[in-house]
């Protein structure tokens, strides 16, 4: 008898949109603005040309180089990716510049040097003109 009562009441009662327990959607009327990037042209001597390798910049303009903890927290390098050229050429500078061990990766992909040395690449980089 309860299950029958509870059928009759299901039927004559059905649940509203507006009885949800959900918020309601909010739907866009536009589309989100695109982002624009400013690329920050690169300054310096310009010999970035003569240089037999390449460093190129990120989609906002700055200089690919990062600093990274390895290790389980005891190593930082700094890396400096989006390379190409004589990577052993780049790799030999960098050493120069900081003073510390500078290696390719097997894959190509990155320079990295051992220590922090993220701004003394950076403005070197700078001033070669990438």
């Amino acid at each position: 008898m309860a299950t029958a009562a509870l059928l009759l009441l299901r039927r004559a009662a059905p649940l509203q949109p507006s009885a949800r327990l959900l918020a309601p959607v909010r739907m866009h009327t536009t589309a989100p603005a695109a982002r624009s990037y400013e690329f920050v042209a690169p300054t310096g001597s310009g010999a970035a040309a003569d240089l037999p390798f390449f460093v190129g910049r990120t989609k906002p303009g700055n200089l690919p180089v990062y600093s990274k903890v390895t290790r389980a927290n005891t190593r930082v390098v700094t890396e400096v990716r989006l390379i190409s050229g004589e990577l052993d050429t780049l790799a030999d500078a960098l050493a120069e510049v900081t003073g510390a061990r500078a290696v390719v990766r097997p894959t190509g992909s990155a320079v990295v040097v051992t220590g922090n040395h993220v701004e003394q690449v950076r403005s070197w980089l700078a001033q070669q003109g990438f």
